[in-house]
This record gives C-alpha cells, sequence and structure tokens, in this order.
C-alpha cells in the first residue's frame, strides 16, 4: 500500500471517529439558488431537502440524519446538498435548468414554498429529492421515520452513477471562486504547493480552490493519485 493512500486512509478514519459532524459542515442552507448555481459549475446531481423549523421529523433528520457520517458521504458524494426551510421567504429561479442554460429566458421566480408545494408536489415534510446533474427527478424520499428506513430508502432511488465519485478538475473566473466560497461551507483557497503538502490528510469531500498552478499541472498531480475522490478548482489569474 503506498504511503499516500495508508495516510488518506488513517486520516479518514480520525476524522470520522474524532469529528462531531452537522449538516452545516457540509450542506447548503436555505440558498436553493445558489446551490443550484454551484451544482451547475461543479457538474454534480442535487440532494434538495425540503424542511419547516416547526417540524419533529424535520430536526430530528437534520440532527441525527445528517449528522450520520455514512449518510452525509453518500449525500454529498456526487451531489451538492441543499436543505431549505420551506417557510421561509426567500426565492429561487424555476424551471432549474435556466442555471445549466444561461439562455433560458421563460422562468418564474418563487419563493421556496412554491417551489415545494406547487413545482415539487409536496404534501408532507420533511422530503428528499435527488436530481441528476441535468436537474431532472430521479427519485423521492418522504418523511423521516428512522435514520435505518431512510437510509434505504434513498438507496432505492439512487441509480449506480449516484454513488461514484466524480473527479473535477476545472478552472474558475473570481467570480466562480466568489460563488463557490458564498455558498459551500466546506471551500479552502490555497496555493497548489499548500494543497500538495496537505493531500495525505485532506478533507476528500472538500472542495479546494487552487492558485498559482494550471489545470494541466492539477490532472498531472490527478493522475499519480488515481485512488481518491479530488473536488479542485484553479482559479484563473
Amino acid at each position: 500500500m503506498s504511503r499516500v493512500l495508508f495516510s488518506f486512509i488513517v486520516g479518514l478514519f480520525v476524522c470520522t471517529s474524532l469529528l462531531a459532524l452537522q449538516f452545516q459542515d457540509y450542506a447548503v442552507y436555505n440558498e436553493i439558488e445558489n446551490g443550484l448555481k454551484v451544482a451547475a459549475l461543479t457538474q454534480k446531481g442535487v440532494v434538495l431537502i425540503f424542511t419547516r423549523p416547526s417540524c419533529p421529523s424535520c430536526t430530528q433528520l437534520k440532527a441525527e440524519g445528517l449528522a450520520t457520517l455514512e449518510l452525509a458521504n453518500l449525500l454529498r458524494l456526487n451531489h451538492i446538498v441543499i436543505v431549505a426551510e420551506a417557510e421561509k421567504d426567500f426565492y429561487a429561479r424555476f424551471p432549474f435548468d435556466v442555471f445549466l442554460n444561461p439562455d433560458i429566458t421563460q422562468y418564474e421566480t418563487l419563493s421556496y414554498y412554491d417551489i415545494a408545494a406547487k413545482k415539487f408536489h409536496v404534501s408532507a415534510i420533511p422530503r428528499t429529492f435527488l436530481l441528476d446533474s441535468q436537474f431532472q427527478t430521479v427519485g423521492s424520499v418522504e418523511r423521516y421515520l428512522s435514520y435505518e428506513s431512510y437510509v434505504t430508502s434513498l438507496r432505492s432511488v439512487m441509480n449506480p452513477a449516484m454513488s461514484q465519485p466524480v473527479r473535477l478538475i476545472r478552472s474558475v473566473t473570481s467570480k466562480e471562486a466568489t460563488l463557490l466560497t458564498a455558498t459551500l461551507p466546506n471551500v479552502r483557497t490555497v496555493t497548489f504547493s499548500e494543497f500538495a503538502k496537505l493531500f495525505p490528510t485532506y478533507d476528500w469531500m472538500g472542495y479546494y480552490i487552487l492558485l498559482n498552478t494550471s489545470v494541466q499541472e492539477v490532472q498531472e498531480f490527478a493522475a499519480a493519485n488515481p485512488t481518491v475522490p479530488l473536488n479542485l478548482l484553479v482559479k484563473a489569474p
């Protein structure tokens, strides 16, 4: 076993054992529009979870289910996770594919509640939707009865590709980098040399905006380390 892979496994074990996870550590909270923009930018699918502050099972889902490392890793491996409070008066554009194609001009600007009730026909809260990278609905899970039943239901609607990590390497503009850092809680901006040093124990589910490098250099680095997930975004000078 290579030294890098061994260090990666040890680091993952330590993180699993010692860190108390909260959904706010990795999920986009109450920002459907920016969450979708990030999903389009990173070519990830979306896990969109509608909740309410006054809903006991929603509280249980957030405090128990989404704070369990197994479920968190399953969801964020290939998705941007968005947790929305449907009673909040925030707005987003619909249809969502407007974020994939900026030329689309026919869309509605709706409150989260209207998106949940009128577009997704949510009648029971919490409700979890899985969207593919084209923002098409793959399936959904209604309510949260227990951790075991929720995970089983999620796995039953996931297609095989949803559990396979996407190795993301691409360039981003300054504006895109600002969107990422403002929206995702697990983003770090570092020089490439700094990232290479911390790589053996890096957050393998995190997103890294890399400075002072090129896409080609990062691709060569990734090719030499083929066994781990990567979300690497090269900021243009």
